[in-house]
């Protein structure tokens, strides 16, 4: 009895100390670059070096090696890359010199403190994000504590606004970039597959493609055929939704012409194929009774006039639950 209570308290003791450690390591990422950013316009405006500057922070934060570190016998250069995206290293060159050395220094800072983690040989997309993010703190807290620093009644040098009004600049033309190649690689949404052929029965047609139809005809109709599945002489398949759920359609040709079409919906559970089973009645017609069979753990199959259709749920170790709906054209080709 006493040891369970013994664990329960030490449980509660390491969750006290991690959000102890994890509060602490947030205040470090907003104060750190606040203080850098506070002593950069105060002392660059009074004409110190960036030189002077990094001394004088270091020795606030107590760095007895201020240069960065070496891997491997290598110093480890300074190259913020931001989001760790290569093309839009291009646009860090063109930020002022400035900005990259105090950049560093900040980085310097917040890796040397436990902040970020320590830089590691083979690791420069993370690296070079995190140097990246340090600069892009560093650069917010500049502007506000530069209007700060001026409403107070003191001076700033033209040369710096004119610096912090191109760092500015940079880095809200860097972040639309940055949207743009995301929106342009984000996979585009998956069609909502129609269930009937508009204007012919279903014994005739689905899907928008029409039973006995040949398959080059087919590949024009089906949305996003997949090139990662090869299209063979009998069968090609494409993603999509079916009654809202993401799926994928497999189309199956006998002598060239349209004879199945199989639908597969990944991590299924009971209630999802019962509410896909009363889609199916409702656009179909009454399908059997859901009862477990030999080979599936639920089979429910329906006959409509030249349409068979097999639904069943299957327990696959590898995925999970899957659901399968089979529609099978009985048409004879004239």
């Amino acid at each position: 009895m006493w040891w369970i209570i013994g664990i329960i308290c030490f449980v509660v003791w390491l969750l006290f100390f991690w959000s102890k450690i994890k509060r602490a390591k947030e205040f470090s990422l907003d104060y750190i670059p606040e203080r850098v950013a506070t002593e950069f316009i105060k002392r660059r405006s009074s004409g110190e070096s960036m030189d002077q500057i990094r001394d004088s922070l270091y020795r606030e934060f107590s760095l007895e090696e201020w240069p960065l570190p070496r891997i491997d016998g290598r110093a480890l250069d300074f190259h913020p890359i931001p989001f760790s995206d290569l093309r839009l290293a291009g646009y860090v060159k063109e930020m002022p010199a400035d900005a990259l050395r105090l950049g560093e220094i900040a980085y310097t800072i917040l890796y040397r403190t436990g902040i970020y983690p320590l830089p590691r040989d083979n690791q420069w997309p993370r690296d070079s994000a995190y140097q990246y993010d340090a600069m892009a703190r560093i650069g917010r807290k500049c502007i506000v504590h530069m209007v700060v620093f001026e409403v107070s009644g003191n001076k700033i040098d033209p040369c710096l606004k004119e610096m912090m009004k191109k760092w500015s600049a940079l880095e809200s033309e860097i972040s639309i970039v940055n949207a743009q190649l995301e929106a342009a690689i984000r996979k585009p949404p998956r069609p909502e597959m129609r269930d009937k052929t508009e204007g012919i029965p279903t014994s005739e047609g689905l899907f928008g493609a029409k039973w006995l139809m040949p398959m080059e005809h087919v590949l024009q109709i089906a949305p996003q055929p997949v090139p990662f599945f090869q299209i063979k002489s009998d069968n090609f398949c494409h993603f999509g939704k079916y009654n809202g759920q993401q799926a994928s359609f497999s189309y199956y040709f006998e002598n060239n012409q349209l004879t199945e079409i199989w639908v597969c919906v990944n991590k299924s559970s009971e209630k999802k194929f019962r509410r896909m089973q009363s889609h199916l009645s409702t656009d179909f017609g009454p399908m059997s009774a859901p009862c477990p069979s030999k080979d599936y753990k639920l089979l429910s199959k329906g006959d409509f006039n030249k349409l068979v259709i097999e639904h069943w749920l299957n327990d696959d170790e590898r995925v999970g639950l899957t659901e399968m709906i089979k529609f099978r054209s009985t048409a004879k080709s004239s």
